[in-house]
This record gives C-alpha cells, structure tokens and sequence, in this order.
C-alpha cells in the first residue's frame, strides 16, 4: 500500500478504526483515539534454523517486555484497555525480554562485511564493541556457510567472489547467484532470479501449489503475469543498477530469458547446501503421498507427490514451507547429474571400499559423493592382493567357525585336523591345539596367504584348502604323523582298514572279526601309549563286541560269540582256535579256492 494511504488511514479522526498490527506496533508511532489493545500473545520472529541451514519465521511467546509495550498502546492520549489472551499465571513461561536477532538469526551478511572491515575471527570480533556480541558457535557456522558459497577461503578470507557478495546490499545466498552471474556473462538471469527469490509474494503468486518449479516462476515474470510484477521489474532494475547495468526492464526480460541454460549454475552457487537426492518414493503420512529427498547434510526433506513439478532424481531446493518435523520443498529446479559434476566439481569427494559381492568375488565400490548425497557408483575388479586377503580374512572373521567350516573342507581335511588334535590331546607340548576356534585365530597364517585374487575364495578347491591347512603342523611334526597318528591299520587279513579319531580320543577301527585271526594283541598307536579300540563286526558288518583288549576276548569271550554266530552265518570260517586260524574276509568256499 502507498505510504500517502497509510498515512491518510491513521489521520482520520472521529471515525472508528479497527488496526491488525504486527511488530510496527512496537516502534514509536503513535495513533491517535485508540481505546483498546487485544493482544493475542504470540509474535513471528526470525530464527536460523541449523537443519534447514536457513532462517525461518517462527510464530512464539511474546516477551513480558514486548506485552507490556502492547499494553501501553491503549490510552496514549486517552483511556483505554488492554485485552490479553492469555491468564496471568502462564506468564511465569514468558521471557523478561525480546532475544535480540543477532543472537538468533543468520549471521552470515554480518561477517561478510565484518571480513571485508578486516575482521576474520572470532577473538577479533570480540573486541569490538556490541550491544549483544554473538555468540561463537553461530559466528563459525556463518563462516562455514559461507565456504560453501565460495566467498571465504579456507582461512577465512573473502575470495574475489566473496568481496563482490559483500557489496551487494542483499542477503549471501542472492548475493553468491548475482555474483555468480557476473563471472558468467549471465547477469541479467542472476538479476531476475534474486529478485524473484528475494521480493516475490508467495501467497499471491503460488496459494495453490504445494511446490512451484523456479522456471515457471520465471517464465511468469517473463510474461509479465506475476502479482507485483510492477513491483518486482522495480526491485530488478534497482539490483541491476548496483551491480552497474544500466538497462530497461524489456532489455532484462529478454537477456535473462536467453541465458535460461545457465539457471542450474547460478543457483547452485546460492544454494549449494540444498541440492537434494531422491531417497525413497510413494511414501505416506497423514497428509498424504510424498517423495523424500536428502540433503548433502543428511537431512531429510519432503516433496508432495503431486507437486506442480516433474521430479527428477536430482533438485536444487530453493525454498521450504518450514513445517517440522520434516520440511516439504516450496520452491525448487530439476537438476540432472551432469550438471552436479559439473557445478560441484570441487565439493565432490571420491572414496572407495571393498566388498564381497554376491558370488563371493571382491570388488572395489569407488563412491562420488556429495556431503552425504552418494552421486555416483562403479565397480573395480582389479584389486590388489593385499586388499583381496584383507578382505576375506575380514568376511571368515566375521562370521566366524560357521563361515570356517562352509570352507572347502574335505572328508580328508577333517580326518588329518582330528589326527593332530588327538595328538595334542594324547602328548601336548609341540603338538598344536587345531580347534576351529585356534585355526580361525590364526587364518592369516595358514589361509589367507592363498587368496591373492579377488576369485580366490569362489576358486579354492578342497585339495588347495587342505594344502593349506597342512602348513599349520611344522614340518618336523609332519613326518610323524604317519606314524603317531596313522590313518590306517592293516589287520592280518592283509587289508588296510581307516582309523577313526572323532570319538572323544578313543581312536577306534572296525572290521569283520574274522580279520582279526591270528592277531594276538591290541594294535597301539601315539607311540605305544594309546590301544585302539577295536570293533568287531559279523559278516553282515553288525558289531559283536568292542573292545581295548583283543587277548582277554580270544580267551574269554570269543567261544561265545562263536557258538552263537556259526549258526546264523555257517558260510563263515568260525575256527575253534583264533589265533592259529587264517584271518580272511572270505567265505569258507572261497578260501578252499
């Protein structure tokens, strides 16, 4: 409304007059015959909010300070009344006074011009004189977001971009895309743009879209249908005219729209916090259907599913409605991947990992990231040996004796790993406790030397596996494993028969009795100091007698299964004397052969 309006409503006098005020109420001026104040006790005050990385309006209590001023409205040259929506009591919750907006808002304009006074830290600031000194926390943020901005450099120093932002009388954000638009012979875009960014009213313009695409926005001021159009070609030209440009408000439409292809670089360069990345989709709250996007931070946003905007993969978010506990887009431009490498060729960071695919094979993931927004993503195959063996050892470690034992095992393996482990058991001292849980301690030792190639694992076979977990008996030990610990025995039928070492270190052989003729003593092995137990079997391989004493059986308990088994297998030799009889595995016919 034109100033001479305003002023014309507040001079009439004897007439009745209804006034919605908002903080103007707070300064000086002074309104005639009003008689009552009714005070709703809330206020919109400016706060930064350091998720968003912006400063939002945010509706709070009143200060005690700032009521009782309200109050002091009524009656300034007559009676009048205060109405307060609000008891007494709940004023114990006010503050005594006002937070000043230094101490709750975005210092980031201030110490742009501070910089360029000089100033370049915090103990410097300190010394000068303030009616509210900020505090350091926000100070170092400030100076943070303006490293993004490229307007300071790593110490803190205005750039050449920087010194340009800091003469612009706007805010950082605008002043970066304006700047920007300088270095890229695109000011008239940049112009347009942090005019539109900077002067435009939402209500009036996008009342009905939950997200506005920033180039229908343009496209709008283009064609001159925006609400305060005249407005805004007014607050366009007097930008232009700080930067220098001497131009008509035709000549700025027409320019800025040929330059539309460098929109994407010029907002970034404002805005290089809020590009975002598509997370998730079609999820639902509430309010119904949205897509969530992240933000280099890591802070989620949200965006309505039927927003007035084709959503790509990629945006650059230029506004927020401020709803917690997430923020939904207001105001955003698609951006495409190309352009992100492009733009942000310095933010970007690359980093690599290893891993295990699927079918087992390592790959090196080499990530481009953007903060905490993953761009992009391809797969190394040739990786190094040393990382291939890091990366099994790691995997088998992990899981630990259940991801040992799905190794290549063979029959052969267990069997060998059982000899040894009796060993230890029987005569300890150099013999190695080779227990799932020692031979996961030392894989490093015994396996991993084996897997060089990022195949290896998929690749080792059983007869490789086992070679190498034979290196964990010393080469001395070794030669007399065959010996201590022998895998088999041969009976004197003349046939090699397997011993078992499974059973709690009672090694045991089993065979037909028949084979045990003339076999007058128990067979020992571990040097004599261990007897084998010895399973005697009927024809059919049924157990008839265990036993760590084949002499005390000849004598006592052979007779006994000889009277019972000759009957039931009368092909079988069943001599009276078994220890003159020829031990065989055959038939009574086929011995006479």
């Amino acid at each position: 409304t034109p100033d001479y309006l305003q002023d014309q409503a507040i001079s009439q006098v004897n007439r009745r007059k209804v006034i919605l005020a908002t903080s103007i109420a707070e300064t000086s001026l002074t309104i005639a015959d009003i008689s009552i104040v009714i005070d709703s006790g809330l206020a919109r005050l400016m706060r930064y909010d350091p998720q968003a990385g912006i400063d939002r309006l945010v509706t709070s209590r009143v200060s005690l300070a700032q009521a009782e001023q309200h109050l002091g409205r009524a009656g300034r040259t007559k009676a009048g009344i205060g109405i307060r929506f609000w008891d007494r009591a709940s004023e114990v919750g006010f503050l005594p006074q006002t937070l000043p907006e230094i101490l709750r808002c975005d210092l980031s304009r201030l110490v742009l011009i501070l910089n360029l006074w000089g100033v370049h830290d915090f103990e410097r600031l300190s010394s000068l004189t303030f009616l509210d000194l900020p505090s350091k926390q926000s100070y170092c943020l400030a100076q943070e977001r303006l490293r993004s901005l490229r307007a300071l450099d790593s110490e803190n120093r205005l750039t050449p971009l920087g010194e340009k932002m800091a003469r612009l009388p706007i805010a950082p954000r605008l002043a970066a895309i304006v700047a920007q638009g300088t270095s890229s012979l695109s000011l008239e875009l940049a112009i347009v743009s942090a005019t539109l960014l900077e002067g435009i009213d939402w209500q009036k313009n996008s009342a009905s879209a939950k997200l506005v695409d920033f180039k229908d926005l343009l496209a709008a001021f283009w064609a001159k249908k925006l609400a305060g159009q005249s407005y805004l070609e007014n607050l366009a030209l007097r930008l232009a005219s700080l930067c220098g440009l001497k131009t008509s408000v035709a000549k700025l439409i027409n320019a800025s729209a040929s330059q539309i292809e460098h929109l994407g670089r010029l907002l970034a360069a404002g805005f290089p916090d809020f590009v975002a990345a598509k997370v998730s989709v079609n999820a639902a709250d509430g309010e119904g259907r949205y897509l969530s996007y992240q933000l280099p931070s890591g802070h989620r946003v949200r965006l309505d599913s039927l927003a007035a905007i084709e959503a790509s993969q990629y945006l650059l978010c230029l506004k927020f409605s401020g709803q917690k506990p997430s923020e939904d887009i207001r105001l955003a431009i698609n951006l495409d991947l190309k352009d992100l490498l492009a733009i942000f060729q310095q933010e970007i960071c690359t980093s690599s990992y290893f891993e295990l695919n699927a079918k087992g094979i390592v790959q090196e993931q080499i990530v481009q990231r953007l903060g905490e927004i993953r761009l992009g993503q391809k797969v190394n195959s040739e990786v190094q040996a040393t990382d291939c063996q890091e990366i099994f050892s790691a995997k088998i470690r992990s899981g630990g004796v259940e991801a040992l034992l799905k190794l290549p095992w063979s029959d052969a393996a267990y069997a060998w790993q059982a000899r040894v482990l009796f060993l230890h058991e029987v005569l300890g001292g150099e013999w190695p406790n080779l227990t799932n849980e020692e031979l996961l301690r030392r894989l490093d030792d015994w396996l991993i030397p084996l897997l060089t190639t990022p195949q290896a694992l998929v690749e080792l076979s059983q007869a490789n596996f086992f070679q190498a977990l034979k290196t964990c008996l010393p080469y001395a030990l070794a030669t007399k494993l065959a010996s201590y610990a022998p895998e088999k025995w041969q009976l004197p039928s003349g046939i090699w028969h397997k011993i078992h070492y499974e059973a709690n270190n009672q090694p045991y052989l089993e065979a037909k009795l028949q084979e045990f003729f003339g076999l007058t003593k128990t067979p020992t092995i571990a040097n004599g100091l261990v007897p084998l137990t010895l399973h005697l079997n009927s024809p059919a391989n049924h157990t008839l007698q265990i036993t760590r004493d084949l002499e005390y059986f000849w004598h006592n308990g052979y007779e006994a299964v000889r009277r019972e088994m000759q009957g039931r297998y009368p092909k079988h030799p069943w001599p009276v004397d078994p220890l003159t009889a020829v031990a065989t595995r055959k038939t009574k016919k086929a011995l006479q052969k």
